[in-house]
């Protein structure tokens, strides 16, 4: 295993320095919101009803993270359209379909694109510049251009700060701009304190990494946190080539907690990691302070990670950041390459 304290890691075990661009997801989250709130959008989008999110991988991950933020406030109705096509309820201008792609190719969100038209659709589309997503947008429908400096694996941050300075500047959530400034200087610190140059009995991502190395990394959240959760799923698959799973709090003590004894040999190959914060439910803290004990006396691999911040927002994005650096230190420190994979462009459209 790679030393993750020597610099010689990083420069034979990360050639498209994707560490560089990860202390850069602030800087690219704050100019993603001043976009968002600077885009000339129609008015009459302020009446929209419904939104479906339409996206795959990395957008479709901003899309969850943003439901999860506002389904408890917001009389929206509010879909994460991974599949082709779109459900049946989004139809009409008062449904807005928001096509975001990260590489502008995807069948997916191009297929919702098509049937967005079809049904008379409000929509908003987020991609790369010059992409199919790009030449196939007509010159009635508002488009936003991904910023081409931030890597494809990167960008569920990117899309989540868009959509947030869209729909607040269109009053369809509550103004979240106090709670922006607190969520970018938390990703600041938390940079700061995560990087490369932190050493690693400092750095809790570079501990947790070590933990992760060969072994089936199982991530749980709650409320806010469980696309959290969801999201450290995607980025060991995409930074560190590895396989995770995740789950949510309460389901978890609903049915996976029977599997968490049997069979001994996977769940010794196997570590619980638990999202916890501020934003959790009573009842949800509850529960997993019962399920970490019980996991304790079953003698399984457990740790916890806890979100940091006032907001909700800066709760979700801490430990969103977090993630990101575990993954990407799991990577190094399993002799992987953190770029992206050419095997995803091959079957991905």
């Amino acid at each position: 295993m790679k030393n993750l304290d020597a610099a010689a890691s990083y420069e034979g075990g990360d050639p498209a320095q994707i560490g560089e661009a990860l202390r850069r997801v602030p800087e690219w989250c704050r100019a993603a919101y001043e976009a968002g709130r600077e885009f000339d959008l129609p008015h009459a989008l302020r009446h929209t009803r419904r939104i479906v999110f339409a996206g795959v991988g990395h957008a479709a991950a901003a899309g969850e993270l943003m439901r999860a933020l506002y389904v408890r406030e917001s009389p929206l109705h509010w879909n994460v359209w991974r599949d082709y096509d779109l459900p049946a309820f989004a139809a009409g201008p008062d449904t807005l379909v928001i096509i975001a792609s990260s590489s502008g190719n995807e069948d997916e969100p191009l297929s919702a694109l098509e049937q967005a038209r079809q049904r008379q659709c409000s929509t908003l589309v987020i991609c790369p510049p010059g992409t199919p997503a790009d030449r196939t947008t007509t010159a009635d429908t508002p488009r936003l251009w991904l910023d081409q400096n931030c890597p494809t694996h990167l960008v569920s941050l990117w899309h989540m700060f868009v959509m947030l300075g869209v729909l607040g500047k269109l009053w369809l959530i509550p103004d979240p701009h106090e709670h922006v400034d607190e969520a970018i200087g938390l990703l600041v610190e938390v940079a700061r304190g995560l990087g490369p140059d932190t050493p690693t009995a400092r750095n809790p991502s570079k501990r947790l990494a070590g933990q992760f190395v060969e072994r089936l990394p199982i991530i749980i959240g709650a409320g806010p946190l469980a696309p959290v959760a969801c999201y450290w799923k995607l980025q060991l698959h995409h930074l560190a080539k590895t396989a995770a799973a995740c789950d949510e709090m309460p389901n978890v003590n609903h049915g996976a907690i029977l599997g968490y004894t049997r069979p001994d040999s996977v769940w010794q190959k196997s570590i619980v990691v638990a999202l916890r914060g501020p934003c959790d439910d009573a009842r949800i803290a509850a529960r997993h302070d019962l399920t970490t004990t019980f996991m304790l006396q079953a003698g399984l691999n457990q740790d916890t990670v806890r979100a940091k911040g006032k907001t909700t927002l800066a709760q979700v994005c801490s430990l969103a950041y977090f993630g990101d650096w575990t993954a990407y230190y799991t990577a190094i420190m399993s002799g992987v390459n953190p770029a992206p994979a050419p095997t995803l462009d091959e079957i991905e459209h």
